[in-house]
């Protein structure tokens, strides 16, 4: 997502430094989680200007529903790998800033890990949520090639029939009885 055309541009205009101003002042944790936190939402806000979104894990469900068929690989990394890419930029940032003063920080406390004496980034496990909901692009769902269909789940309001709409044109007998709040 980064190599997208206009992102500097965008970037530039959102004012980052309200964003990132206490970016590399501080090892203390919960500095360190402001940061973060501000960090990923100029992110977000650089990778989709607009969004409600404030983290990408949020900005991946939005994205991948509002399109008929989302090839995984365009989507923006999770939260958890952003995270830890936030906290090696931290670590690099706070060194450069305090090369002339001795500091002990531990790079391992900062999206690293140590293996065969090399030090690697680490990368989260998980990569789509277990709970990713399934869309079709059936407008009735009337046969066995509905994708939610054949996985035994009921159609959401992303699907192309609209599930949920009054006009009753989904036929896939899985029906959903709530319809769960995404905030």
């Amino acid at each position: 997502m980064t190599s997208k055309v206009g992102t500097k541009l965008s970037a530039l205009k959102l004012c980052p430094e309200q964003y990132l101003e206490d970016f590399w002042k501080s090892l203390d944790k919960h500095e360190q989680d402001l940061a973060i936190s501000k960090a990923e939402n100029y992110l977000v806000k650089v990778t989709k200007p607009g969004t409600p979104c404030t983290t990408m894990d949020e900005l991946r469900y939005t994205l991948y529903h509002q399109r008929k068929a989302m090839d995984l690989s365009e989507l923006p990394p999770t939260s958890a790998a952003i995270r830890l890419h936030i906290l090696r930029c931290i670590y690099v940032c706070y060194m450069q800033m305090h090369c002339l003063i001795e500091v002990t920080a531990n790079p391992k406390d900062f999206g690293s890990e140590k293996k065969d004496g090399l030090l690697l980034q680490s990368n989260p496990k998980v990569f789509v949520p277990k709970n990713l909901v399934l869309v079709c692009s059936c407008t009735k769902c009337s046969t066995k090639r509905c994708v939610c269909r054949k996985a035994g789940v009921p159609c959401c309001i992303y699907c192309q029939c609209k599930s949920g709409k009054s006009d009753g044109c989904c036929k896939n007998p899985h029906v959903l009885l709530s319809v769960p709040m995404v905030l």
